[in-house]
């Protein structure tokens, strides 16, 4: 893949939907024709920023679901609308990928149920590849259904600061001066797994990592998560911070004090720091990102 084609299928994609905002719409031979374009003639694959990126976006909300007849995968996040600029963090990642933001779905607001709101990728083959890093090797891909997350031992070397970023936004935040990853959906083997994974969140990293409980909101069952220690508060800043976005500024810790003698991540370094990445813009960062498009 090169930079030229991917910018070639996202003008693609944009002409398609100049002459028919609704061209993608259902099955339609638009999305046919693109993704044949895109997939066939210009060889379009994930770029590496853009896998991890897809790993840590389903280690969090998003999911993978396959095809009618399970020889092509989609990402979607489904989620409440107060929470929906998560969403676009998907359709930033992968612009190839996706046509447009989805109307409103699911059921209208109530006491007891938010309205919820999705956001998916095209249905393709490309995207397999984020499925194969989540699929027990036994497990045979059933049509139309979402596949089961499941933590292998190898996705150890996809834990990057970039994947951790992605999962950091969908699906993580602070507790007492902890950084938290969700991890309900996982059994205890795969959360135990997780934390091992290689020993890079702990061995590389150098971070302690600290299995959790807490109630869900309904305070019916208990949750796993997984939490950083504040400690390490300044090197995850340092490592992932570059590749989380501003708005997501808010579920980090503040920031220390100036006098603080527990590290040196002030607010104004903090400021500094997270998105910095990200300044030149996510094209970008997709096609000079290290290990990635050689251009």
């Amino acid at each position: 893949m090169t930079k030229n084609n991917r910018i070639k299928a996202i003008e693609l994609k944009q002409k398609y939907l100049r002459d028919n905002p609704e061209a993608f719409k259902g099955n339609s031979s638009a999305r046919h024709d693109y993704l044949d374009t895109i997939e066939n003639d210009y060889k379009l694959s994930l770029a590496p920023y853009q896998l991890e990126a897809c790993v840590g976006l389903v280690l969090g909300d998003a999911s993978v679901q396959y095809s009618n007849n399970a020889t092509a995968a989609r990402l979607k996040m489904q989620q409440s609308e107060e929470r929906d600029f998560n969403k676009y963090v998907l359709l930033e990642v992968l612009p190839e990928w996706c046509a447009a933001r989805a109307p409103g779905i699911g059921r209208p607001a109530t006491e007891t149920a938010e309205k919820m709101s999705e956001i998916t990728t095209f249905t393709c083959k490309t995207l397999l590849t984020v499925a194969d890093v989540f699929r027990d090797p036994g497990y045979v891909p059933v049509p139309n259904k979402v596949l089961p997350k499941r933590i292998k031992p190898e996705i150890a070397k996809y834990l990057t600061p970039v994947c951790l970023a992605f999962w950091f936004m969908t699906d993580g935040g602070r507790s007492d001066n902890m950084i938290q990853f969700n991890s309900h959906c996982f059994s205890k083997q795969e959360n135990e797994l997780c934390q091992r994974q290689g020993a890079i969140l702990t061995d590389k990293y150098g971070w302690t990592i600290k299995p959790k409980k807490r109630l869900n909101k309904d305070r019916t069952a208990y949750q796993d998560y997984i939490a950083l220690s504040g400690t390490n508060f300044d090197d995850f800043a340092v490592r992932v911070g570059p590749y989380i976005t501003r708005p997501f500024l808010n579920r980090l810790p503040p920031g220390r004090s100036e006098r603080s003698r527990h590290g040196i991540m002030t607010k104004a370094r903090l400021l500094d720091t997270v998105g910095s990445a990200l300044r030149l813009g996510t094209g970008h960062l997709i096609d000079s990102y290290p290990g990635g498009l050689k251009i």
